[in-house]
């Protein structure tokens, strides 16, 4: 498959055709400026599972470093959007987030031209290209002082699979912020193309040098069905293979058969099926090469993938607490009833909890409760009516899933 090309910020002169080319487009179709405004197109909740379940969820964290140069000083705000302009994600500072949410940058409300008219995010999602867009070249009357910066991300077959947008004030500007967020679309773009290109000749490194072996890395949270990728190559595992893949990751020091087969079934120390499920997994990881090798007596990765899981065990560890929410959001392998899977789904649940209630941040606790692992947890909504005033959208988002959940269990 084909990548398409490198992408570059389009040069003054070429935004400013964009821009002209956008206003045309605006007067034609969108609404008049006085109407022009951001509508909600989707739930908070199913624009959170969109930005999960979709190629630009894991890779948030990313953006955040790469962009924190331009973010922090200027205190502007990203939105991570859909094709369609659909904003599923906003991420800044809280004063940041804060003025976002005024203009109308919120997850679940639609940016695009046809809503909005000319704007940073609905005119590259348009054009397919990096643009700039300043305060009077808005179709929208959202101030004569926003800015927003807006950049495609494309796939490695060169369909746009979302945008990434910085917004605001025109005194925040410091000259280089197109060029970085152009830079951080590319670097997610050179992710994807890792993570799921077919292997054009096995699992190996892809002519990196003989020696050289990709790092696999498994996702498994907020899925069924683990996913092991590594060097260009990504493997669907079943879903006893992907309790075990996880398990061995979560244990890199190895497994025996019988402690393996334990963590699998309750009650049962089966090797001989253990090892049955091992030569199959085997045949399963082959298109990934030495990059997914298993390892016998112990079983192990010879070279033990990174995980998601990992990832927010760590992300607690140092304090990036939102971060952690977002990415933990399904929990591991969730329906899975392996007594190890359910142990190391509880685990992490836990670290994570535990450090969401000692922030004391009525925000990231209405987020956390907001996942899907956390649907009926009355303890969890309770705290979060106690950490909003009365009043409070907050407080009343969790006063009615408490109503609900009390419904549910007299039902």
């Amino acid at each position: 498959m084909l990548l398409p090309p490198t992408l570059v910020p389009p040069s003054p002169g070429a935004i400013a055709r964009l821009v002209a080319e956008s206003r045309q487009r605006s007067l034609a179709q969108a609404p008049p400026r006085t109407a022009a405004r951001p509508r909600r197109a989707l739930s908070t909740e199913d624009a959170d599972r969109r930005l999960r379940c979709g190629p630009l969820g894991r890779h948030v964290g990313l953006l955040r470093e790469l962009l924190e140069p331009v973010m922090r000083p200027g205190r502007l705000a990203l939105a991570v959007a859909d094709p369609g302009a659909r904003v599923l994600a906003v991420v800044g500072d809280d004063d940041a987030c804060r003025r976002a949410h005024a203009l109308g940058l919120r997850p679940g409300y639609d940016w695009s031209e046809a809503a909005v008219g000319t704007n940073g995010v609905g005119t590259a999602a348009a054009c397919r290209a990096p643009v700039r867009v300043t305060g009077p070249q808005h179709h929208a009357d959202l101030g004569p002082e926003v800015v927003s910066w807006a950049a495609p991300v494309r796939a490695p077959g060169g369909d746009v699979v979302g945008v990434l947008g910085l917004t605001g004030p025109a005194l925040a500007e410091r000259g280089q912020e197109l060029a970085v967020l152009t830079a951080a679309a590319a670097a997610v773009e050179a992710r994807l193309a890792l993570e799921d290109l077919p292997a054009a000749g096995g699992g190996d490194s892809g002519g990196a040098g003989p020696d050289a072996v990709a790092v696999a890395h498994l996702r498994a949270l907020g899925r069924r069905r683990a996913v092991l990728a590594a060097g260009g190559c990504r493997v669907e595992l079943s879903a006893r293979h992907s309790e075990i893949a996880l398990l061995l990751a979560w244990f890199p020091a190895g497994l025996s058969a019988e402690h393996l087969a334990g963590l699998l079934e309750r009650g049962r120390r089966d090797a001989v099926v253990v090892r049955a499920e091992m030569r199959r997994l085997r045949e399963a990881l082959a298109p990934l090469g030495r990059a997914a090798r298993l390892t016998p007596r112990p079983y192990r990765f010879e070279r033990t993938p990174t995980c998601d899981a990992w990832r927010v065990v760590d992300l607690v560890r140092t304090g990036r607490l939102a971060e952690a929410v977002a990415a933990h959001a399904g929990g591991v392998l969730p329906g899975s009833t392996a007594p190890g899977i359910e142990s190391v789904r509880h685990d992490v649940a836990r670290r994570l909890r535990t450090a969401v209630l000692e922030r004391h941040d009525a925000g990231l606790l209405l987020e956390l409760a907001r996942c899907p692992e956390n649907h009926d947890d009355a303890e969890l909504w309770d705290r979060v009516a106690g950490a909003y005033e009365p009043g409070t959208p907050g407080r009343a988002e969790a006063l009615a899933e408490l109503e609900r959940i009390d419904a549910d269990l007299r039902a």
